[in-house]
């Protein structure tokens, strides 16, 4: 009877924290939304990155360095919501790249010679409309004729079941400074295997997707033992869904390594965690913003 007496006021005390907790912070997230709108009311346009920056570092960090990084977390998402209830766009031009229109003309995608790509190619064509194939004798020629001029898009595979992220061809589109711009999956042999095959271009391109989900990468250099639990809070706040983590090794830092991450949900969602990296994790790069078919 004593065990029972004990256990039942330990809990009831617990409850009464985590009451009180809940509503320090649910009143710290309103006085900082309150703070944002004091303070940039007036502006007709989002101030700059730096400005920004500054005013959400005093807002945020507060005073301490002891406070929690949870804490920290839920401030810098009530100061994002802030941000875009005043502005629904306050990235700039340097901090997002601006989709371009779909070019004018006859569309021409490179692929690989074989029957899985091109079977794979009908499904872009509700995307980009008519095409003309033009297969090539390798991923890497397919990707060099899209640099060159002499084809509009590219199939390259970007992710597998078995081996995860294919590093080898992400390398291709950085080498060729290309933008990945839709995604889908197909699936491989009688193993059932299931690929991600991304169509690419030289230019990101402004697609009429906001009612098809998004798949957003993003590269994280881990800044300190958090770096990695504040981005999955932060995304899980706003509502992504993650689909896979793949850690990199860095090859100017021994025993370093970088984490890829990839969430996907809807083209709005994917803009506030883009706006989150950019205020509160600008060393976390948004490598790629792409339409899921």
């Amino acid at each position: 009877m004593k065990f029972e007496q004990i256990i039942a006021r330990v809990r009831q005390n617990l409850t009464v924290w985590q009451e009180t907790c809940d509503t320090a912070r649910a009143l710290s997230g309103l006085q900082i939304k309150a703070a944002v709108r004091d303070c940039l009311f007036d502006a007709p346009t989002p101030p700059d990155a730096v400005t920004l920056r500054h005013l959400a570092a005093a807002l945020v960090d507060g005073d301490t360095e002891l406070t929690p990084y949870t804490v920290k977390n839920e401030r810098a998402l009530a100061f994002l919501d802030a941000l875009l209830e005043l502005y629904p766009d306050p990235l700039t031009e340097e901090q997002i790249s601006i989709p371009l229109p779909l070019p004018e003309g006859p569309v021409t995608v490179a692929y690989f010679n074989s029957a899985t790509f091109a079977d794979s190619l009908t499904h872009f064509t509700p995307l980009i409309g008519e095409m003309t194939a033009l297969p090539t004798e390798s991923f890497t020629q397919a990707a060099e004729v899209v640099s060159n001029g002499k084809a509009t898009f590219a199939l390259l595979p970007i992710e597998d079941d078995a081996e995860g992220k294919l590093t080898r061809f992400y390398e291709q589109i950085d080498r060729f400074e290309l933008h990945v711009i839709a995604a889908l999956h197909i699936y491989t042999g009688r193993d059932g295997n299931q690929v991600r095959v991304a169509l690419v271009g030289k230019n990101a391109l402004a697609l009429d997707s906001k009612e098809k989900p998004h798949a957003m990468e993003c590269l994280l250099f881990e800044e300190d033992r958090h770096s990695l639990t504040t981005l999955l809070d932060a995304a899980n706040a706003i509502g992504l869904a993650l689909r896979r983590i793949d850690s990199l090794p860095i090859s100017y830092r021994d025993g370093g390594f970088s984490k890829h991450l990839v969430f996907e949900g809807s083209a709005g969602l994917c803009q506030r965690l883009h706006a989150y990296l950019a205020l509160f994790m600008p060393r976390t790069s948004v490598t790629a913003d792409y339409l899921l078919l």
